[in-house]
């Protein structure tokens, strides 16, 4: 079976976008870990219905195509290089109050100024530090493609 990919979505109102924690499950390489909310593609799904459709189930808020504003270079997991993952960028008018669902032990809105570069303790890669929760790895890697992207707008 071939890998369909998956969809993430930066979910962006100023400099305040989404952040959520991974729940802890046996045999999930990112148990646990601080993403962005997405998932896997379905058969018959774009990567854009896909983001959607995760957003709405990992965090509860709803946004449609016209929501989309852009999507970053794809992107690779290290420890999975065949995977490929879509970052979307969502601008929301109102981002409320994310609500985790079944795979999210926790969801913030965290403010991109908060950031300090780090490096991550457990493992010595680069890393962003938002109050504590560490983000590292295809997380990292997407931010910091957003901050360019942004940069090169302004």
């Amino acid at each position: 079976m071939s890998e369909r990919g998956a969809s993430v979505a930066l979910i962006m109102k100023g400099d305040e976008f989404v952040l959520i924690r991974r729940i802890q499950r046996a045999g999930d390489p990112w148990s646990g870990n601080f993403a962005l909310p997405g998932g896997m593609i379905k058969a018959g799904e774009t990567p854009e219905d896909a983001v959607l459709r995760e957003v709405k189930e990992e965090v509860n808020l709803n946004f449609s195509r016209i929501d989309i504003r852009h999507e970053l270079p794809v992107a690779h997991p290290v420890s999975r290089p065949q995977m490929t993952v879509h970052p979307f960028v969502i601008y929301a008018k109102e981002i409320g109050t994310p609500v985790p669902g079944d795979e999210v032990a926790e969801a913030r809105v965290i403010s991109l100024e908060t950031r300090l570069n780090c490096t991550n303790p457990e493992n010595g890669f680069p890393a962003f530090d938002f109050n504590g929760w560490i983000v590292w790895g295809l997380t990292y890697r997407i931010i910091q493609s957003y901050l360019n992207y942004k940069s090169q707008k302004s």
